[in-house]
């Protein structure tokens, strides 16, 4: 069998498409070429294109060029203005998703001048690079130079104020005297209706700052008057000169925890307000007293059976409702107070808080209840006092308005008005310009007494330096020693004495003689005449069986 040859018609490519290829192979390298060796497009977002030219505005890092603006053109809703720039090739790393550019050209404001070397060069544009590991091509600019650096290592946290005060960008922030951070803006926020200011603590002063970590305005020089004298406390130089913030944590507080990134703080005006209200954590209590509140002032204190507690916030009508106010019964007067865990041993925390709600409103069950009180007698101040009145009936705690109404009771502080009144016009009925009269008397008439006295002084001293008086001590000491010796010769064994003693014994035998004389004389008186009888010789007698 025979094999039948296939002839099969082989397609070949033409040769002259090899020039062709080569060109496009070679197009592509150049186009990839040029796209890898290209300048990163960018766009940046300003509110006003003030200082930009393009063309001209360079943008640095770091004080060095690394792009170029090339077009200047307002937003699609004309409400910006975009920025077109090319960034080198070699820089392009640094175009992450948080890198930040603001323009720098001459500034004057609260903060100081800055930007003075833009007077000749020019305007530019500063990139601040970022730490994201995303890229971004697109960036919103900012309109204020940041004081810190984003990438600084440090802590960013927030102070709320109602009132700005004296604090400002730039500002210092102290800790125990020594530079820690700035502040980096400071603007108004209209839905918290408070001033707030964005700090920066840089390492490691940013360990030294917890949740309980207080912030005050440093720039003040407080004077205390006082029982004890006048004291006048200060901040360091530095902040008195240009304002700051001073940092610590108050005396006998413990710790907190770690803020976290951007936590807000609020910002004491003194580090003495820092003192009297130690705390943060507390729960607000609506006294509606039936009594006069006259002397009774915002920081009044609220005391539990004489230790503070608490202090009055507020007192205002604004916390009545329309009903009460408009009601037929008397209207009170109320009075909004803070009553803080941490005055009873409690930490300073929201648990806390909770913990001493239920505990008041268990002891209000029982009988607790808030008072007016006269804290002095003279100026007329008050403060509030919580006790428990067992003989009254116990109320229980209300809301009212949004607050929480704590249960009164009136003292009748009209009365204790009246009978202080009473008590100062009685003072001053006294006739006080007569007795002042009298005593002006007395003193003279003592005045003239201490003249005589010191007259009379003088005269004894005269007659003590006499001569006469001087020798008085000599002659008395001859005197006891005559007296002395006379004493001596009259002692037992001297022979004055033996020769009495021997006298007083024949007086004594002469004494007993007579006696015996006597006694006969009585018996028988006649033998003062006749002799007395001869006596019998005595008779022996027989002995007796």
């Amino acid at each position: 069998m025979s094999e039948v040859a296939r002839v099969s018609k082989q397609r070949r490519v033409s040769s002259i498409w090899i020039i062709p290829a080569v060109a496009l192979a070679i197009g592509a390298w150049m186009i990839a070429q040029a796209l890898l060796r290209a300048d990163a497009k960018i766009e940046i977002r300003f509110e006003t294109a003030r200082g930009i030219e393009a063309g001209r505005t360079e943008i640095r890092a770091r004080n060095v060029e690394v792009g170029l603006v090339e077009n200047v053109r307002l937003s699609e809703d004309s409400q910006s203005v975009v920025v077109e720039a090319s960034v080198q090739r070699e820089a392009a790393h640094l175009l992450r998703k948080d890198s930040s550019f603001w323009v720098v050209r001459p500034r004057i404001g609260l903060g100081g001048v800055s930007g003075v070397g833009t007077l000749l060069s020019g305007a530019y544009i500063e990139l601040e690079p970022g730490s994201s590991s995303e890229s971004e091509r697109a960036f919103v600019g900012l309109e204020e130079i940041p004081a810190t650096p984003s990438t600084a290592r440090g802590l960013r946290v927030q102070l709320e104020s109602d009132a700005i005060g004296s604090v400002k960008v730039g500002d210092p922030i102290l800790f125990r005297g020594t530079r820690a951070g700035q502040v980096d803006s400071a603007r108004f926020s209209p839905q918290d209706d408070v001033f707030l200011y964005d700090i920066f603590i840089a390492w490691p002063y940013d360990a030294h700052v917890t949740t309980a970590t207080r912030f005050w305005k440093a720039s003040a020089i407080s004077i205390d008057a006082n029982t004890n004298g006048f004291s006048v406390s200060a901040d360091s130089l530095e902040s008195i000169l240009s304002g700051g913030v001073a940092f610590d944590l108050p005396e006998g507080l413990e710790p907190g925890e770690q803020p976290r990134e951007n936590q807000r703080f609020r910002l004491y005006r003194s580090y003495e307000e820092i003192n009297r209200y130690p705390y943060k954590h507390y729960v607000e209590y609506l006294f509606l007293f039936n009594d006069s509140v006259r002397g009774l002032n915002n920081g009044a204190p609220v005391e539990y059976r004489g230790i503070p507690i608490g202090h009055v916030v507020d007192v205002s009508f604004g916390y009545l409702d329309s009903e009460d106010l408009f009601s037929d019964e008397q209207i009170p007067v109320p009075a909004l107070a803070r009553i803080y865990p941490g005055y009873i041993e409690l930490s300073d925390s929201p648990e806390s808080v909770e913990r001493v709600s239920a505990l008041i409103e268990q002891q209000a069950e029982r009988g607790l209840k808030a008072s007016l009180q006269h804290g002095n007698l003279l100026t007329g101040s008050l403060f509030v006092e919580m006790d428990f009145y067992p003989n009254e009936e116990p109320q229980s705690i209300r809301r009212q308005g949004g607050h929480t109404v704590f249960p009164t009771r009136s003292v009748g502080l009209k009365q204790i008005q009246r009978k202080v009144t009473d008590i100062l016009t009685t003072i001053e009925s006294l006739p006080l310009e007569d007795l002042s009269e009298n005593i002006g008397g007395a003193a003279l008439h003592a005045s003239e007494m201490m003249q005589h006295a010191k007259e009379m002084l003088s005269k004894l001293e005269t007659l003590l330096d006499a001569e006469s008086v001087r020798d008085l001590p000599g002659q008395l000491d001859a005197s006891l020693e005559a007296v002395q010796a006379a004493m001596e010769g009259l002692g037992p064994q001297s022979p004055f004495h033996q020769k009495l003693d021997r006298l007083i014994q024949n007086l004594n035998t002469s004494t007993n003689d007579l006696r015996r004389l006597l006694i006969k004389l009585e018996n028988r008186p006649s033998e003062l005449i006749f002799s007395s009888p001869a006596e019998e010789d005595p008779e022996p007698r027989a002995p007796q069986p």
